[in-house]
């Protein structure tokens, strides 16, 4: 039943009506049963004014036979089932089978002397309930049945016409929309007798958009057929570029890769059940780790220099890029820059280094000294050694230039060999230059580290001409401890201190204590054996 709309309308049209009608036939009943009773009574008191004049005259004259005529008159009646007399002298005359009085159904009449004024007796008759009772009903069934078939004839008259104007239309309509593909040309006919009405209207509009979206399919279809044509280009790009392309989840486990990227993996000494996911491809796997976490929470493109390991040892430079896309995949792209990156660095150490004897210059120590700051915003420890080399002038202007640079280059190995591998060495300039150690040392240490670095600047250098050359320096030190990097005060601390070594004599250490913003100096005379 559900596929019939007539069906179903006519039926909840018929249910509604039927439980509506069920109400009113309730109500047509209490109402004609009421009613019926109620007609039943008023006759009865007609009949008692009827008889009201003989049962007047009956007890006045207190006449038993004459108020037994009377009697006898009103039970003959249907509607009544015992009638009294009582009058006032106490003659009592019934008429009809005993019963119990009722209220509902007893009618009593006082009978007033038609000569003289005053209650000459009382007449009492009691209705015939059950006759009246079962008159009610039968009337009050009669109109709620009446009620209900003629409620019931509407129902199927409205079903069949809501059939014929409507749902037969609706269902036509269905069938032929059903048949309809999205897209094609075909349209709704609006029938005749609807063209103007509510149901015309609707079908117009299904019409409108069956139109609408014949548009929109044609233009999905070139759209699609657009994408596909992009798709094939794309495609094609992505597998032939010659840049490595990958799409991974977040974590770096590899979904799709290009032939280029393939390549890369294939070269890569690490094993292959580890070439799966990206990170372990490279040689710092936490750093593209770390490149991942990043792209996932910005959102944004992440890049950095990545070292890559061939089989064999041999070092490989790649610049990678990741991006987070919109369905939550990583997409990336590195490609080999180690010509570049090999000249990058060579070009950068060229940059930081001193050509004469390969230590870093001023450019270089300004790097270390921003990188410094980059560890933790400069709040570790540092100290600097500034050494000016003493006895040199007079070696350079006796020998000359070359004498001169080649005792420079052997003051620089010398300082090399006096300080750790983690500290860094710098000619500052000229005969100058400057030791920075990555710790903050007390002054025992320092003036150990010093003596340590004179001694070994004081032994004789060996020059070209078979003579030999001796040179010391004054050594300045200060010491930043954790309280924020500050490079002047730094340089200008040491320069300071170096100078005061310079003013007690020369070939000494001077250690600038900046929280006590005093100077101790200690002045080296090293024994020399003849």
């Amino acid at each position: 039943m559900g596929k019939y709309l007539h069906l179903q309308i006519s039926l909840l049209f018929a249910t509604g009506t039927f439980i509506l009608v069920l109400l009113m036939a309730r109500y047509v009943y209490d109402s004609s049963y009421t009613e019926q009773v109620t007609d039943v009574r008023q006759a009865t008191i007609e009949l008692m004014e009827t008889v009201a004049e003989p049962a007047t005259i009956a007890s006045y004259l207190d006449k038993e036979d004459m108020l037994r005529d009377v009697a006898d008159g009103l039970e003959k009646n249907s509607i009544v089932l015992h009638a009294k007399l009582i009058t006032t002298k106490g003659t009592k005359v019934s008429a009809g089978p005993p019963s119990a009085e009722s209220s509902a159904y007893t009618v009593q009449m006082v009978l007033t002397s038609p000569f003289a004024k005053g209650k000459v007796g009382e007449l009492i008759v009691t209705q015939n309930r059950d006759l009246i009772e079962r008159r009610a009903r039968r009337t009050g069934w009669t109109n709620a049945l009446t009620l209900l078939a003629v409620n019931m004839l509407i129902v199927v008259f409205a079903a069949f016409f809501i059939n014929f104007f409507l749902t037969k239309e609706i269902r036509k309509v269905a069938k032929r929309l059903h048949k309809i593909t999205p897209g094609s040309n075909d349209q709704l006919e609006i029938p005749k007798r609807h063209r103007k009405n509510e149901f015309g209207s609707l079908v117009g509009d299904i019409n409108y958009l069956l139109e609408r979206t014949k548009q929109t399919v044609d233009s999905e279809r070139d759209l699609r057929k657009k994408v596909e044509d992009l798709q094939v280009k794309y495609r094609r790009i992505f597998e032939h570029a010659a840049s490595a392309i990958f799409i991974s989840t977040p974590t770096g486990d590899i979904t799709m890769a290009n032939i280029a990227f393939d390549n890369v993996r294939r070269m890569s000494e690490k094993p292959k059940e580890l070439k799966k996911n990206v990170c372990q491809i490279f040689a710092d796997s936490s750093l593209v780790e770390e490149m991942l976490r990043t792209a996932v929470t910005t959102r944004q493109a992440v890049s950095n220099d990545l070292l890559f390991y061939q089989k064999g040892g041999e070092e490989k430079w790649f610049h990678a890029v990741f991006l987070l896309n919109e369905n939550n995949t990583i997409e990336g792209i590195f490609y080999d820059i180690t010509e570049r990156y090999i000249l990058e660095k060579e070009s950068q150490r060229q940059a930081e280094r001193d050509h004469l004897t390969g230590l870093y210059n001023r450019q270089g120590i300004e790097n270390k000294f921003r990188q410094h700051l980059g560890r933790r915003g400069g709040q570790e420890d540092m100290t600097l050694f500034m050494l000016d080399l003493d006895g040199f002038k007079q070696i350079n202007d006796t020998y000359g230039h070359d004498v001169g640079d080649m005792i420079l280059i052997k003051v620089a190995k010398r300082l090399i060999e006096s300080c750790r591998a983690t500290d860094t060495v710098a000619r500052w300039g000229g005969d100058e230059f400057v030791v920075i150690l990555y710790s903050g040392y007390s002054e025992e240490d320092c003036f150990s580290i010093s003596h340590k670095i004179l001694e070994n600047l004081s032994s004789p250098i060996a020059l070209d001409n078979g003579s030999t050359g001796i040179v010391g320096a004054s050594i300045g030190i200060s010491t930043l401890r954790q309280n924020g990097f500050d490079k002047k005060r730094l340089l200008k601390s040491a320069d300071k201190a170096m100078y005061q070594v310079k003013e007690r004599g020369k070939n000494g250490v001077c250690f600038y204590n900046a929280e006590k913003d005093s100077m101790i100096c200690n002045m080296y005379r090293p024994e020399r054996s003849d």
